[in-house]
Order: C-alpha cells, then structure tokens, then sequence
C-alpha cells in the first residue's frame, strides 16, 4: 500500500459482520469512518505482540468468536499493577504445579 493508501478514510458502518466477533464487530459498530492505518495498527498491537494465540483451526465458530472477543479487544491490558501481579503468581503456581505432576507421573 501507498502512504495514500493507508491515510484514505474507509466506511465499515454496517448491520452485519458476518457472524464474527472481536475487532471486525468493533468496526462495523464505529461510527464514522477510519483510516487503513488505524486498521492495520490495531491489528498489529493485537497479532504482531508478544503473545500469539492459535484458533483459525477450530471448527466450532462460538469457539472462534469466543476467543476473538477476548484477544483482539483484550480487557487485561487495562487491569491495574495488583491485578497482574495476582496473575502472574497464578501462572507461577499453575507451572510450578505443571512440573510437579510431569515428575511424579
């Protein structure tokens, strides 16, 4: 794309997203228009980050909505410092927990 391109104002305003969820509903719903830049900076700050999460394999498309929701609008990004903090001594836990099973078994 050209740098025109990607200033160029797009319409997404429309009644239906085709039964998916997550980022595609967030732009059919937006009002007025937005850039192929914004577009394509979202999407970057969601797929391009340091987490990846695989799900174009799963058949089931509540599945698929299910986890689209939660990725690409992701809520945990705006939890406060004792928030993630309790997550992470979570998944320490769940770990740690993970190794002791994988030895005794």
């Amino acid at each position: 794309f050209t740098a025109s391109d990607l200033d160029r104002q797009l319409n997404f305003k429309g009644t239906s997203t085709g039964g998916n969820k997550g980022y595609l509903e967030e732009l059919a719903s937006r009002p007025g228009k937005i850039t192929l830049r914004q577009i394509l900076d979202q999407l970057r700050k969601t797929y391009c980050s340091t987490m990846g999460v695989e799900y174009m394999h799963i058949g089931d498309p509540q599945k698929v909505n299910w986890i689209r929701e939660r990725v690409e609008t992701p809520r945990w990004l705006f939890y406060d410092k004792e928030k993630k903090q309790h997550i992470f001594e979570r998944l320490c836990f769940a770990d740690t927990f993970e190794n002791f099973l994988a030895q005794k078994f």
